[in-house]
């Protein structure tokens, strides 16, 4: 199941009008988290391993969504431009193909990002960094795909810290997917889902 309450709220602009986040937020349905593989180290150090099958299976079982929880931290360089590994963001592509294959929603979230929990300051140019490429690379991706800025923010990480940072996440992100349906944590519990910022 999809973790926390969804809340819609539609932050809209005067120009185009944006998606219906309340269809967007009905669109997930049942939801099942596909926790334990891509968040590990690396896939498979948790004792999880995506297969195509799981996919089918999930459909099967009367499931509309999938989240999947993704460390990018791990699998980004420590310096600036914080370049997400490319046979990394190849095993994702691949899991976005299967659960689009499967009629199945995703939301991709970033997971157990340890330095923005620490040190949001110093951490706050490589979530931006990370959710730049992200977005880039699957701008052009079906609406089905939800992006989840940051899992359960926490330590210093506190709520004002989150409220401080988070604009400038959702910004990288908006420059090429203006209204994806976007999910913004707020700690453990309520989430937000926004269409339009």
């Amino acid at each position: 199941m999809l973790t926390g309450v969804i809340v819609a709220l539609a932050f809209l602009s005067a120009a185009d009008a944006p998606p219906d986040i309340a269809a967007a937020n009905k669109a997930l349905g049942r939801g099942i988290n596909l926790g334990n593989a891509l968040e590990a180290p690396r896939e498979g150090d948790w004792g999880m391993k995506l297969e195509a099958d799981f996919f089918k299976i999930i459909k099967k079982a009367g499931f509309d969504s999938v989240r999947v929880p993704v460390k990018w931290s791990a699998h980004a360089a420590q310096e600036a431009p914080y370049t997400i590994d490319p046979k990394f963001f190849e095993r994702v592509d691949w899991v976005l193909q299967q659960c689009e294959a499967n009629h199945l929603n995703v939301v991709l979230n970033n997971h157990h990002d340890d330095g923005m929990d620490k040190e949001p300051d110093k951490y706050l140019p490589r979530l931006v960094a990370l959710w730049q490429q992200i977005a880039e690379r699957y701008k052009d991706r079906p609406a089905s795909v939800y992006f989840e800025l940051l899992n359960e923010p926490h330590d210093k990480l506190t709520e004002a810290k989150w409220n401080e940072v988070m604009p400038k996440v959702l910004a990288a992100v908006r420059t090429s997917n203006p209204t994806r349906p976007i999910i913004v944590g707020r700690g453990r519990g309520t989430v937000f889902m926004l269409c339009r910022s």
